[in-house]
């Protein structure tokens, strides 16, 4: 596995997973005032697992935006 690849991974865990969570169990608590407990945690990470996997592995890769505008570019043309 090349090292950008387990950066990726990391940087994945690390700042999609925790930040999202964190953010989410903050709002939980504040708008809300729920106090938090393992089933609200659990609640929140299922919440912020698809989310995390979408933003940085698809929106945050590099030639996402790029592939994006592309095939939206070629579909407009189309019409």
């Amino acid at each position: 596995m090349k090292i950008r690849t387990k950066f990726r991974i990391l940087e994945f865990v690390i700042f999609g997973l925790i930040s999202n969570l964190a953010d989410n169990l903050l709002s939980l608590h504040f708008l809300t005032d729920q106090i938090i407990n393992p089933r609200i945690i659990l609640g929140a990470v299922v919440i912020v697992i698809p989310f995390a996997i979408l933003e940085e592995l698809v929106v945050d890769h590099p030639d996402f935006w790029d592939k994006f505008f592309a095939k939206f570019l070629r579909l407009k043309h189309k019409l």
